[in-house]
């Protein structure tokens, strides 16, 4: 795909008119339509810019030098939000900054059931470091899930499980938290409303 066939693609998965990019752009409906049909030839990195932004893109998307259109530096829908903050400083160092793949690095981690397996769906990556950031992703939420425990000397329940949970590695920790999102997805062990079991 050129240039002109990837602003008309982007225009069209983002079900906009050449009018309204137009009016992002601050510029004519024909111009949109000369931009598409490649009219005008030779653009300009100048030109890029304006229209990557009214795209919701980036300049290297439209030139073909990546294949994702997402603009991470925007983040305008949040994507890069759930990656805790010191993992997503590790995985920019790994990634010379490159947010797009720092994302595609956390999912593959975050979808991985280990850190071996994690570490052999990235084979371009040093596997310690791949290993390093799966550990550091789950002890991240793991600590975040056991702060979100309010302690109470009403419910031994409650006591006894962080008594347990104090004494799991990483790994059995993050177990545990897995282990209790289903039991809470599950909708079978639920409180009702008026915190009665």
């Amino acid at each position: 795909m050129e240039v002109n066939d990837r602003i008309k693609f982007r225009r069209k998965q983002l079900g906009l008119s050449a009018e309204q990019v137009a009016a992002r752009m601050d510029v004519s409906p024909s111009t949109v339509y000369r931009y598409e049909s490649k009219d005008i030839k030779n653009m300009s990195i100048d030109k890029l810019e304006p229209i990557a932004d009214a795209l919701e893109t980036t300049p290297q998307w439209l030139m073909g030098w990546t294949t994702d259109p997402y603009n991470y530096k925007k983040d305008s829908d949040g994507r890069l939000n759930p990656i805790p903050p010191a993992v997503i400083e590790k995985i920019k160092l790994l990634v010379n900054n490159d947010l797009g793949e720092a994302w595609r690095v956390w999912f593959v981690v975050r979808h991985s059931s280990n850190a071996q397996q994690a570490a052999l769906n990235l084979p371009n990556y040093p596997q310690d470091e791949i290993v390093e950031i799966f550990n550091l992703d789950w002890d991240t939420e793991a600590e975040q899930f056991f702060d979100q425990i309010e302690l109470s000397d009403t419910d031994p329940q409650v006591d006894e499980l962080l008594s347990y949970a104090n004494e799991l590695n990483a790994q059995g920790k993050e177990r545990l938290c897995r282990y209790a999102e289903d039991l809470v997805a599950s909708g079978k062990y639920q409180k009702t409303e008026k915190g009665v079991d």
